[in-house]
């Protein structure tokens, strides 16, 4: 399966931890990540191959994590 069938991602909001989605062009679940903690505000970013994040430490530094995706073959 490429990256670029990639059409959705859907945010799950779950008391054990969020999860995001991830669904094809057809509407096909692909797979299921851990969303990573982020402020209330801050919208992710996603990419082909990547997801964008921003959390803020301790010192109330903000960070910008990025995360790489890679899909198993079908």
């Amino acid at each position: 399966m490429s990256l670029r069938t990639v059409s959705w991602w859907v945010e799950v909001v779950r008391t054990a931890g969020n999860r995001w989605e991830v669904f094809d062009t057809e509407g096909k679940l692909l797979g299921s990540v851990p969303a990573p903690p982020r402020g209330p505000y801050v919208v992710p970013a996603f990419g082909a191959d990547y997801l964008l994040t921003i959390r803020r430490d301790s010192l109330d530094l903000d960070h910008v994590d990025v995360w790489r995706l890679g899909w198993g073959s079908n």
